[in-house]
């Protein structure tokens, strides 16, 4: 008797690049650089809810040389050559027009988002994927903890925004140092609290630090973002029920 095959199972390619380019950078603080891309279409990749991403594809050249573009082979985008392409993911704000974005770039001073940084210029090609899933905020909740690095701030001002009125929300930002601190528009029920990451301590790790000071009941939702070693500490607290977290990595500290 023949067996049958077992199917083969197929995996849903993620979003196809889009073609943009930049069009305007200005450093917003010492280590957070705003850039403004259009693109054919782009404003649509930004979700009405906060916290979304999409995917930057940094070249394999300098900046300002002409981008290549690679092709998903059912696993992962590839250049023609076979070899894997580099992305990073950012967070999608809104640029008021429905061809461009607005993205914030934090640059940690080492790894190829940070040259890619150094090298860019006005009319530099870039190409960009997603949305990522945006965020939900369970507006039932009667407090929310945001928690976030300087790679965070572009989420942490979409939250601000998208929270209604009414639920008491206490923000924790680490920054490196003190001029890195931007004002926040937020409602009167929102605390922010700006911590400075001693030299030489582990990245996030104040934001560990404050989290772990709160308390956490059934009416408390968590948001938190930074480096991916840091808050995966967070999500392994004593007493924090994953059901109300939502806890990413949005980088990760090489050697």
């Amino acid at each position: 008797m023949n067996k049958p095959i077992p199917s083969r199972m197929v995996t849903k390619p993620p979003p196809p690049f889009v073609r943009s380019t930049v069009i305007d950078s200005w450093r917003r603080t010492p280590r957070l650089t705003m850039i403004t891309v259009e693109g054919n279409g782009i404003g649509a990749m930004v979700p009405a809810n906060p916290g979304a991403s999409i995917r930057l594809l940094l070249p394999r050249g300098h900046a300002a040389h002409p981008l290549e573009m690679p092709t998903h082979d059912g696993n992962a985008f590839r250049y023609a050559d076979g070899e894997l392409s580099t992305a990073r993911t950012l967070t999608p704000m809104s640029a008021g027009h429905p061809n461009r974005m607005l993205l914030g770039v934090v640059d940690h001073g080492a790894g190829r988002l940070s040259k890619w940084l150094g090298e860019l210029e006005g009319g530099c090609a870039v190409a960009l994927s997603g949305p990522g899933p945006a965020y939900s905020i369970d507006t039932s909740a009667h407090r929310y903890l945001i928690a976030g690095d300087e790679s965070a701030i572009p989420a942490i001002i979409q939250l601000l925004a998208a929270m209604p009125a009414g639920i008491e929300t206490e923000v924790c930002i680490e920054v490196a140092a003190p001029e890195a601190r931007i004002d926040l528009e937020a409602d009167g029920a929102a605390r922010i609290t700006w911590t400075h990451l001693p030299p030489g301590a582990d990245p996030s790790s104040t934001l560990v630090d404050w989290v772990s000071a709160q308390t956490i009941t059934d009416q408390t939702r968590l948001w938190v973002a930074g480096e991916a070693a840091a808050v995966q500490k967070i999500r392994k607290l004593d007493g924090l029920p994953r059901d109300q977290a939502n806890i990413r990595g949005y980088w990760k500290r090489r050697g």
